[in-house]
């Protein structure tokens, strides 16, 4: 492996001047998965690639494509690193998490002094292929969108959907005509797979795929992206599998593409089961919690309902205001706290994202005095880059006080819950609410 840096980095700053690179090559740790790339003096289009795995080639055709207005640009320096080892996961599957990758980071500086200076990681683990793009400037930054080719055969077939609680089909990537989910799912033969997705989404607009004649799977923006001086995207990862159940076996390369976890105390964090009160009054409250002690269900959540209408903007967070449509009665939601905390079993409140943009700062520190152990946030919004960063910036908040947080409806999860385990589940699925066939579960 130093040996083939070793090349790299001679190729690289013998053709710096030029802005022309000849290819080359990183390799993952076991040798198995290989990246063969080429540089270009354009910022649209700084790199190209092929994918192989096992010398057999996977992507002919990949590109890092950005929508941005253009500028001349020369590979300044490059520089190599390499991971071996795992880290001790807050919970999960799996105890400890391997990750071993070989990387290469390029820099680019532009022909002008004015123009944009551009950074990119690769990374090659023993599961797949990921990259990652920096823009540095002296003003903002705006970009447009990412077009990033995957050049893969018309005639795999992929399992799709639109949104992320839509209906999955299983299509060839030729008859897809709509932008589609991520993580995207294919099939290249009997025993090759292998997922695109996006990882470490946090402060970015999210990113889907859509697939373009000739050039395979190509990305695109839910609306532009924009940033002071410096933009840092998200990753985009190939994984790849001998079947579907070796992809989830190795969806552990999300965690992976996200910082390490943040919370230095996480013993509040407590993953268990969650049991949803319907009566929203107190004495059945105190049956459902008694209920939830005698059968370890850590959990009860209060749904929409207990501080009024939840789509009505004037609906207050802060006080108890049953919803006539959905509760009669009286709920005493302190003293069910407290009596819940007594049968270590922790309450769960719904809050729908109208209240949360609204309250958000003040309903914290208050549900944290009433005893609340955590947050269900409804219908957030998603997609665009001021909701992404909401988002992301909702949960770091819960984790100060000490609350875990279950995001319901579109929100697919790209690995933040390594760097805030409080962010314990989501929806993001068809699920039960829908009743999906057999066939489609």
């Amino acid at each position: 492996m130093n040996k083939i840096i070793g090349c790299l980095l001679v190729s690289f700053f013998c053709f710096a001047e030029t802005g022309s690179c000849q290819m080359n090559s990183l390799k993952s740790p076991d040798g198995r998965i290989e990246i063969k790339f080429q540089t270009a003096n354009n910022l649209n289009e700084p790199i190209t690639y092929q994918l192989f795995w096992t010398n057999k080639p996977i992507i002919n055709s990949g590109k890092i494509r950005l929508d941005i207005e253009d500028q001349k640009l020369v590979v300044k320096k490059v520089e190599q690193s390499k991971k071996r080892g795992h880290w001790k996961t807050v919970y999960g599957e799996r105890k400890f998490i391997p990750e071993n990758f070989n990387q290469l980071k390029l820099s680019f500086q532009p022909v002008e002094a004015t123009g944009l200076r551009l950074t990119i990681l690769l990374r090659v683990y023993n599961e797949g292929f990921a990259y990652q793009y920096m823009l540095h400037g002296v003003r903002e930054i705006v970009l447009k969108n990412e077009a990033s080719q995957f050049g893969l055969p018309e005639n795999a077939t992929a399992w799709v959907s639109s949104t992320a609680q839509g209906i999955l089909k299983e299509k060839k990537l030729s008859e897809i005509g709509d932008v589609v989910e991520r993580p995207l799912t294919i099939q290249l033969n009997e025993s090759l797979y292998l997922a695109l997705g996006e990882a470490g989404l946090v402060d970015f607009a999210r990113m889907k795929f859509t697939f373009k004649k000739g050039s395979g799977m190509i990305t695109k923006f839910d609306g532009e992206t924009k940033g002071s001086k410096e933009l840092k995207s998200p990753w985009r990862y190939v994984l790849l599998a001998n079947s579907p159940a070796d992809l989830l076996q190795k969806d552990y390369i999300l965690l992976n593409l996200n910082a390490p976890n943040q919370i230095k105390n996480t013993k509040w964090i407590k993953p268990g089961k969650v049991l949803r009160e319907v009566t929203l009054n107190t004495s059945g409250a105190f049956r459902t919690i008694d209920f939830a002690a005698q059968h370890h269900i850590g959990y009860i959540l209060f749904d929409a309902g207990w501080y009024g209408r939840e789509d009505h903007d004037s609906s207050d967070a802060r006080r108890v205001s049953l919803d006539p449509l959905r509760a009669k009665g009286t709920l005493d939601l302190k003293e069910v706290v407290r009596y819940g905390n007594t049968k270590n079993v922790g309450v769960i409140l719904y809050v729908n994202r109208r209240a949360l943009e609204r309250q958000l700062d003040s309903l914290l520190p208050l549900y944290k005095s009433w005893g609340v152990k955590g947050l269900k946030f409804g219908f957030v919004q998603v997609g665009s880059q001021k909701w992404t960063s909401w988002l992301h910036e909702a949960i770091q908040k819960c984790a100060r006080y000490q609350m875990v947080v279950d995001v319901h409806d579109e929100y697919r999860p790209t690995g933040f819950s390594r760097t805030y385990p409080n962010l314990l589940t989501q929806e993001g699925i068809r699920g039960d609410e829908e009743s999906p066939t057999t066939e489609h579960s």
